[in-house]
């Protein structure tokens, strides 16, 4: 009768059941256990699965806990704060915030939807406070009838009724505190192994009895360690007494002290040159060389091959794939997404090439009215051939295709990367590897494009300079530029490819 009254303690809601009612032949209980979702479909019981507070006390406990007022005053305000604010909160407020479309008040009381499928179905989880969260821990895993269920299962039987901030780390934390589990259950952590005594030679003075030390006795040889090399022992034939070998070594420590002092001095005064030259970049709001170029030595030119597996090869390949594909149909038809691939993409740093190309953008900013956007990240296509010529000397008028002969002196450039891909604008062949560059170029005040153009006209606006670069007028936005001086491009990066 005892342990009956002791397991009427422990369960939430029991019911008699009447002894006229047919019970299979293998049920002997005449108790049921109210389920979760009997619970909340009758109004009258408690829905905080404590039956021993009322909806009145467990809403009292949530709005006196740190946390929980927090969402009590957002419940009764009717709105939360924006992102800014909510920044500003701990995380266990933070978290309900990013999760509020799951938290409910049901009779005074918070709960938070525990989506079960894609189908909507739902739980209901207690959001318990501070006060009462150790107390359902023991009573989920302590008592007899929890049965001191491992980690995994004592975390999965919670969270069907209960939840907080922390509860996974919570829950860890007291079972491996738990004594009976200590003491009871097998440990899961694999044995290591047994410690082993290895006996051996070790170094010393040699031994007034036999001359020699313990190490060359049991080995028959001496074991030079750093400090012997860098200081070693002592002998008589070189050393007078002991003074004189504590003057040497003396001396010894001092040479050392020297070189590791000038090693120190010459890596701070590297260290600060560096230091130097970042804050002079940063006044100033330059730098030589763009940040991602890689140390070349002394050699003007190094085209670096990019891995496939950098974020820089990453963004090149998508701007690219993303300019092909979502460029003018009649361009972009011509490709096969299930085909297309890029193969490599190279980094070309040209140290000459790119000096003059900054000369000239300052000469452009500097003349060109305020507000002219003078640079664009433009393709050109180009035959594999021409790739040695195009990294050494830039965009000179005798790299341009053959197709490009046809309609001016200049060199073409296009915003859409499927026109500089296109069939016949680079290589032959469709199934050899295409080749496209990805350019900086400066296109500044832009005329309109005439066809069989020798040069660019000169401007109407009495400043007697010449126009920058022609566009394609028949595109709208402009797909097309045309420059006459090869220093108002740079090829960033050469891109091979197939289709």
């Amino acid at each position: 009768m005892e342990d009956w009254q002791k397991f009427k303690l422990e369960i939430d809601n029991i019911k008699e059941l009447s002894s006229k009612i047919d019970h299979r032949k293998d049920t002997e209980s005449k108790i049921r256990v109210t389920t979760r979702q009997q619970h909340y479909k009758n109004p009258g019981t408690n829905r905080t699965w404590l039956a021993k507070y009322t909806n009145q006390e467990m809403s009292v406990f949530q709005k006196e806990d740190e946390n929980l007022k927090i969402l009590h005053q957002w419940m009764s305000s009717g709105s939360i704060p924006d992102r800014d604010k909510a920044a500003s909160l701990n995380p266990a407020v933070r978290r309900y915030w990013l999760n509020w479309q799951n938290v409910v008040l049901v009779e005074g009381v918070i709960f938070q939807k525990w989506i079960l499928d894609e189908d909507g179905k739902y739980n209901l989880q207690l959001i318990v406070p501070a006060i009462l969260q150790k107390e359902i821990m023991i009573n989920c895993h302590d008592t007899p009838f929890s049965g001191h269920l491992g980690v995994a299962k004592t975390k999965d039987k919670m969270r069907q009724n209960f939840t907080w901030y922390g509860i996974g780390k919570d829950v860890t934390s007291h079972i491996k505190m738990c004594q009976i589990c200590n003491r009871l259950k097998n440990s899961s952590r694999k044995p290591t192994a047994p410690l082993v005594d290895y006996r051996v030679a070790y170094r010393s003075s040699p031994h007034p009895a036999t001359g020699h030390t313990p190490n060359f006795m049991m080995l028959g040889r001496e074991i030079n360690i750093s400090s012997s090399i860098l200081f070693p022992f002592p002998k008589e034939k070189d050393y007078d007494n002991e003074d004189q070998y504590i003057t040497r070594l003396r001396a010894k420590m001092m040479e050392v002290y020297s070189i590791a002092r000038n090693h120190l001095k010459s890596y701070a005064e590297r260290q600060k040159r560096d230091h130097d030259t970042r804050i002079f970049h940063r006044d100033r709001g330059i730098s030589k060389w763009p940040q991602e170029w890689e140390d070349q030595g002394s050699r003007n030119l190094k085209a670096f091959r990019l891995l496939n597996s950098s974020l820089e090869y990453k963004t090149v390949e998508n701007k690219f794939i993303e300019s092909v594909f979502s460029g003018r149909p009649e361009w972009s038809s011509q490709f096969n997404k299930q085909t297309f691939k890029v193969t490599k993409i190279e980094r070309v740093q040209n140290m000459s090439l790119y000096d003059m190309y900054k000369g000239e953008k300052a000469l452009l900013e500097n003349q060109n009215p305020e507000g002219t956007k003078n640079e664009l990240e433009l393709w050109h296509g180009t035959p594999n051939k021409t790739v040695n010529m195009i990294n050494s000397y830039g965009f000179k008028q005798f790299h341009k295709s053959t197709k490009e002969l046809k309609w001016d002196e200049g060199v073409y450039f296009t915003a859409d990367a499927s026109h500089a891909a296109m069939k016949g604008m680079t290589t032959a062949h469709a199934a050899d590897e295409q080749c496209i560059y990805m350019c900086k170029v400066l296109t500044g005040v832009h005329c309109k494009r005439e066809i069989g153009m020798l040069e660019l006209p000169f401007r109407q606006d009495g400043t007697m300079l010449k126009f920058d670069s022609a566009a394609d007028a028949k595109y709208d936005p402009v797909a097309g530029y045309i420059i006459f001086n090869f220093k108002q491009a740079y090829p960033q990066y050469c891109i091979k490819y197939k289709y």
